[in-house]
């Protein structure tokens, strides 16, 4: 086939595929994709995505460990499950200081000066 945006053939390789599912981003290892030797576009077929999104829809559900892929051509990849982390990386415990607002709002006023 040839690639839509600069012309160059594409040849079939093993990917990892960035898909977005229910709002969340899934990094998905070893997909068939269609990609251009010239500037690297990626194409995947529909039959792809949609087993793709159908093992993510079992996945959430039953929150298995695993879940494997397998196409009709004998080609297997794997979705994991990852454990949810808790909170923010952004929570973190508070310090006791005497400084007030005004004097952290100097500081850091006073650290962008030239």
């Amino acid at each position: 086939m040839l690639c839509e945006f600069c012309g160059g053939k594409t040849e079939k390789k093993i990917v990892k595929r960035q898909h977005w599912f229910n709002n969340k981003l899934y990094i998905i290892e070893d997909v068939e994709a269609e990609v251009c030797v010239k500037c690297g576009e990626r194409y995947f077929h529909a039959i792809t995505l949609d087993a793709i999104d159908q093992y993510l829809l079992k996945l959430t559900h039953e929150q298995k460990e695993e879940i494997e892929i397998r196409r009709r051509d004998g080609a297997i990849f794997s979705l994991k499950a990852k454990k949810k982390k808790e909170g923010s990386p952004f929570d973190v415990p508070g310090i006791k200081t005497k400084a007030t607002t005004q004097d952290i709002l100097r500081a850091v006023k006073d650290s962008r000066r030239d």
